[in-house]
């Protein structure tokens, strides 16, 4: 795979000492490779790399050996929080990737989980967001007892998520409202909301629009649905501590990108236009596009046959001319933007950091792969990293799909990784 990973199923814990920080720090190094990006003035933006120092994963070690990763939660000290849905747990590291404890487990008590959909740090205080128990806990890390608030008595209408706590008594709340089932259009905003989790003010509004295509399979009874792979909806991130509202819109129609940022308490942080050369979309990328929907086994079960699954995704793609400017965005703890650019399936991606007012500042190329999962080919909010800034936690996976969680410095480009 493009991430350079070469270990197998014997490797052990990475770390960064002896033998296995020579495999460790092989990991990534295409991340080393920035692209130039001009600013509105003309000007060139900084280069950075990404070279990696610190990894969490071991498929010998029970106690390093991850399972499907979809949350991480930096801390303000560096200590990192891992959600495991598995055993619905929460795994506490320090920056130095050493496993210091484990927290919940299964259930519904308190300090339990059924499905941990968010989490983030408010001090030294753990927060835990569970969609399916509609509810937040808090969590002293150390010795302290949960303190649970929430419950499904307290859902309000339209509300698809457990809401963020920005403080005690302003909580950030996701709702969607759906307009055309078949169609799968809705309407998406995010509230502030009073200590009760009732709705106080819209911070944003995604426009509505289609939620992907439809696939119709020969012989089989109704359409299956997908997420557009090039798709042009609006993107958005909160913050960490939850206090603010960053998002991006596509503009392809004026090639570039609007970025805004909004307080929880509705004041706007920054709204910022950046106007880009957008790029084709290249008949490389169509077929690369094509073959992965192809490959994917959910579709492979319905279809009769391989050769009728390929006709019928390739007529239901419906790819724009241009790929869009923004594909994901991550919010840093320093409040910097990163912003994921177009994805052509080559191998790799351009990251552009956005200082906390909105500009540019630097540019990384890394591994498309960085902070997803082998096979992901549907744009969405969904990125696995964790920001601040002297650099990255991401997920990336070996070459049989393992999961790892890497620490990546920033270093200018001018370094070379001497």
């Amino acid at each position: 795979m493009h991430l350079g990973m070469t270990l197998s199923r014997r490797r052990s814990t990475l770390d960064t000492t002896g033998e296995r920080s020579r495999v460790l720090l092989g990991l990534i190094w295409v991340a080393a490779t920035v692209l130039l990006f001009p600013t509105a003035s003309g000007a060139q933006l900084p280069e950075y790399m990404l070279e990696p120092t610190v990894g969490i994963g071991s498929v010998d070690h029970p106690e390093s050996a991850l399972d499907i990763v979809t949350v991480l939660a930096l801390a303000p000290d560096g200590r990192l929080a891992i959600a495991q849905p598995n055993e619905a747990s929460i795994w506490i590291f320090s920056p130095s990737g050493e496993r210091l404890r484990v927290l919940g487990g299964r259930g519904e008590g308190p300090g339990e989980f059924q499905a941990i959909s968010a989490m983030g740090w408010r001090g030294d205080t753990l927060w835990a967001a569970d969609g399916r128990l509609f509810r937040v806990t808090f969590l002293d890390p150390e010795d302290g007892a949960p303190t649970v608030v929430g419950g499904a008595h307290r859902q309000a209408e339209g509300v698809i998520r457990a809401p963020l706590p920005a403080r005690d008594d302003l909580w950030v709340l996701y709702r969607r409202w759906n307009l055309d089932p078949e169609l799968r259009t809705y309407r998406e905003e995010i509230w502030s909301a009073d200590e009760n989790w009732q709705p106080l003010e819209r911070l944003g509004m995604l426009p509505e629009g289609p939620d992907g295509f439809r696939i119709q399979l020969p012989g089989v009874q109704g359409p299956a649905r997908r997420t557009h792979p090039l798709g042009q909806h609006p993107l958005f991130a909160v913050a960490p501590d939850a206090s603010t509202l960053t998002t991006v819109r596509r503009e392809v129609q004026r090639d570039g990108y609007v970025v805004t940022r909004i307080g929880v308490e509705g004041d706007t942080v920054f709204h910022r236009e950046h106007t880009v050369n957008l790029e084709s979309v290249s008949a490389g990328t169509q077929s690369a596009i094509l073959e992965q929907y192809v490959s994917i086994e959910a579709l492979q079960r319905l279809a009769p046959s391989t050769a009728a699954l390929h006709g019928a995704v390739e007529s239901a793609l419906d790819l724009p001319g241009v790929h869009p400017a923004v594909t994901k965005v991550v919010v840093g703890l320093d409040g910097r933007t990163w912003l994921r650019g177009p994805d052509d399936r080559s191998g790799t991606v351009r990251w552009t950091v956005l200082d906390p007012t909105g500009e540019p500042l630097f540019t990384v190329r890394t591994a498309r792969e960085l902070g997803m999962f082998q096979g992901e080919i549907e744009t969405q909010n969904l990125v696995r990293m964790a920001a601040d800034e002297a650099g990255v936690w991401a997920v990336v996976q070996d070459e049989l799909e393992v999961p790892y969680v890497v620490r990546y410095e920033l270093r200018p480009e001018s370094s070379g990784g001497k």
